[in-house]
């Protein structure tokens, strides 16, 4: 409904025109929190709740690494690694980044995306 862009990476939708009805969303916020989602038809399900970390860069850039491998989800920031969860729900999908802030949010957030690699799996 356009009430809030969540800011992060999103893996597995099953189509561009299908975000966020479908996959995964790895959020990390300006304000220094963090979330992985599952979205099913449109609706989130945290598989890991908003939560704090001191490993968020609230100035500086911010490194993520998502490596999703069946049903396999490792997140990492700024080479800590958050998460490591198991969920069967999307085994394979399309990438896509994404930058927002909540609209009731600020100061607004900026993004900007620079050195990004996607390396298909051995």
């Amino acid at each position: 409904d356009g009430a809030e862009i969540r800011p992060g990476e999103t893996y597995r939708a099953s189509g561009t025109g299908d975000w966020p009805r479908t996959g995964y969303m790895y959020c990390v916020s300006h304000v220094g929190l963090w979330a992985l989602s599952r979205f099913d038809n449109g609706r989130p399900a945290y598989l890991r709740e908003f939560q704090e970390s001191k490993a968020i860069r609230q100035i500086k850039a911010n490194k993520l690494r998502v490596r999703a491998e069946g049903s396999t989800i490792q997140l990492w920031l700024n080479d800590l690694e958050m998460a490591h969860v198991t969920d069967p729900s999307y085994t394979s999908g399309k990438i896509q980044l994404t930058c927002g802030t909540p609209m009731d949010e600020l100061p607004a957030g900026q993004c900007r995306f620079e050195g990004l690699k996607i390396t298909p799996l051995p």
